[in-house]
């Protein structure tokens, strides 16, 4: 895997004045009470041996039919390197929310994340299982994220009969067993029979920085049995390390990339140029090579109809044990799309695969699998994604990770979007995330160009930003814009604080990344230094999306009559003057053509303009609405 450069996190905004300056990768402020979790085990339903968690079914937070929720570990995807499933869970020094466990301090050590069991019966395990019982997991420090260091530690203990805690395991983020941060590890924890009782816990508990996503020591696979025939616990074999499961670990990929949505406009302009392939990935968990076959199914979630099957019973290459496979879908029938001449297509994209996994085996009875009849291990096997085509251009699934953004006054910040035809925007779309870092009410200017290097096209300074976790998205107008090819979107912020947008980790779309904080604009794609490698500032996709006239839908009559009715006032005037109308581009001329420094401010019913240090004489105003241009002469008195 080629180096990466570790994302400056709230460290760095406090240590490093320079981090202000670049576009930077937060931790995400979350509201709890708007997530879809499991239900919480009631006290007839405890877990019973096997304990097993594949992080299949968890919802942001870890499955609450094995783990007590204390909204501290959080349960996500895209964040580990060799993933064994497409979820994982992951200790930092962030609460569930988002917050840091200390605020006020970015340097302060001490306990950050936990993660406690619900009550266990162990009763069923007689004294002469108590030496072959343990509890497995799998472990990586670091993946993508912040790893731990040398003082930063997780603890495991367990609750004894005695209804007392007692540490058992513990490793540092040097420990020479985890030698990278790309692996994951497994640890075999070894009982006693102080430990077989009816209601056995046990506990991870992390120790780092508390004050941002530090010290990121991620999970999976979390197994506790009897007659486990671990065959060197201390360092666990091929054969300990097996499961008889192979796991989806993506989500599918819009075979629109790079976006995830496409205006219907432009993707009936050139369907086969915007039609590829889907991708997925597997991994086979497993200590013997698997042969496996995949379906890849495009349905319709309006109707809940079959769009297009690219893939059925698709044999795929033998993947090895313990081995990646990455999983490419075949062509798309772009016809079967459009059948029916659709105006939008809300589609949802399914990857399942077929193996021989099944129930998960605890151990063999005379040659006969005793089997958990409770633990699917089939429930990895499907991932889906959702992909739009209407009016909408996005490079994200609307579903934030992180967040991202700079910290500076006067910073800008552009997002580069591309279309091959000429189409009508009307909107941009902005995922404001993390108020705790006070955007709260907070100002941009947001701003279109067509180069980067040129002035924009489009202003609307004084916005206030809103936005919350139910609705994360704030939409603001922008009248009826003509536009084609590469064009950019962002802003230019009027506050110190750093501006937080919902980043999407499960997309890439760092290439198209600018920044402008020292009077230059600056790529997010990066050298290093050391190898010359070409990296991502930050990677994922910035929650950023163009809103456009949808297929059918024409600019209204009353902005046609708007063009008609447009007046300048004062006129004369001092070079302070508006229009009557928000316009969307304005060029101010002298009678020898020379070009005026002015500043557009557009407001809901009109726009403002100043002019710079002009002089008195007659003025050309050229300003564009609804699409078309217009001229009307101006005097500038002394």
């Amino acid at each position: 895997m080629s180096k990466r450069i570790f994302i400056l996190f709230i460290l760095g905004y406090f240590l490093f004045p320079t981090a202000k300056a670049q576009l930077v990768q937060l931790p995400l402020q979350r509201d709890l009470s708007q997530q879809n979790f499991r239900i919480t085990a009631s006290e007839d339903t405890l877990p019973k041996l096997p304990f097993f968690d594949d992080v299949s079914q968890a919802s942001f937070l870890p499955d609450t039919s094995w783990w007590k929720n204390t909204n501290t570990v959080t349960v996500r995807s895209g964040i580990d390197i060799n993933s064994l499933s497409y979820q994982v869970m992951v200790f930092d020094g962030l609460k569930a929310d988002g917050t840091p466990y200390n605020t006020t301090n970015p340097t302060t050590y001490g306990p950050t994340d936990s993660l406690v069991s619900c009550p266990i019966n162990m009763l069923e395990v007689a004294d002469s299982e108590v030496a072959d019982t343990y509890l497995t997991f799998f472990l990586q420090k670091g993946g993508q994220a912040n790893p731990p260091n040398a003082r930063d530690i997780l603890r495991l203990s367990f609750f004894d009969k005695d209804s007392e805690w007692e540490e058992v395991w513990e490793i540092n983020g040097d420990d020479e067993s985890m030698p990278d941060t790309e692996t994951f590890y497994m640890f075999a924890i070894p009982f006693e029979s102080r430990y077989i009782h009816e209601g056995f816990k046990f506990k991870f508990q992390a120790f780092g920085n508390q004050s941002g996503s530090f010290d990121n020591w991620i999970m999976n696979y979390v197994h506790l049995d009897k007659r486990r025939g671990l065959e060197n616990p201390d360092n666990p074999t091929a054969n300990d390390r097996a499961y008889i499961d192979r796991a989806l670990t993506r989500r599918p990929s819009s075979p629109f990339a790079p976006y995830t949505m496409l205006p219907m406009k432009q993707y009936l302009e050139d369907p086969e140029g915007f039609t590829a392939v889907s991708h997925a990935e597997m991994y086979n968990l497993n200590n013997s090579e698997q042969l496996v076959s995949f379906n890849f199914t495009i349905s319709d979630t309006t109707t809940n109809s079959v769009l297009d099957k690219p893939d059925e019973a698709t044999l795929l290459p033998i993947i090895p044990a313990f081995g990646t496979l990455d999983i490419t879908s075949s062509a798309i029938n772009t016809n079967n799309l459009l059948a029916g001449d659709p105006d939008s297509l809300y589609m949802e994209l399914e990857y399942s695969i077929s193996t021989n996994d099944d129930f998960l085996v605890r151990w063999q009875e005379n040659g006969v699998d005793v089997i958990a009849e409770d633990i699917n291990l089939r429930m990895n096997d499907t991932t889906r994604s959702i992909v739009v085509i209407d009016n909408i251009l996005a490079y994200d699934d609307g579903e934030a990770e992180y967040a991202a953004g700079i910290a500076q006054q006067a910073g800008q910040l552009a997002y580069e979007f591309n279309i091959p035809t000429e189409d009508i925007m009307t909107g941009i779309s902005i995922a404001w995330r993390n108020e705790a870092y006070g955007q709260g009410g907070a100002s941009f200017t947001l701003k279109i160009w067509e180069d980067l290097e040129e002035e924009p096209i489009y202003e609307q300074a004084t916005i206030t930003i809103a936005g919350s976790p139910e609705n994360p998205y704030s939409f603001y107008s922008i009248g009826y814009l003509p536009i084609s090819g590469k064009f950019y979107v962002g802003y230019e912020q009027n506050t110190n604080n750093r501006l937080a947008i919902g980043l999407d980790k499960d997309n890439d779309a760092s290439a198209f990344m600018y920044f402008n904080t020292k009077g230059i604009w600056e790529s997010n794609i990066l050298e290093d230094e050391e190898t010359g490698e070409t990296v991502a500032g930050v990677e994922g996709a910035l929650m950023i999306r163009p809103t456009f006239l949808k297929i059918n839908e024409e600019i209204p009559v009353d902005n046609e009559k708007a063009r008609e009715q447009v007046k300048l006032y004062p006129n004369p005037n001092r070079g302070s003057f508006h229009i009557n109308y928000p316009v969307e581009a304005i060029q101010i001329s002298d009678m020898a053509g020379r070009s005026i420094p002015h500043q557009l401010i557009n407001n809901f019913s009109d726009s403002q303009v100043i002019l710079d240090q002009v002089k008195a004489g007659l003025y050309i105003v050229r300003y564009r609405i609804a699409g078309e241009w217009q001229n009307q002469k101006m005097i500038i008195q002394p």
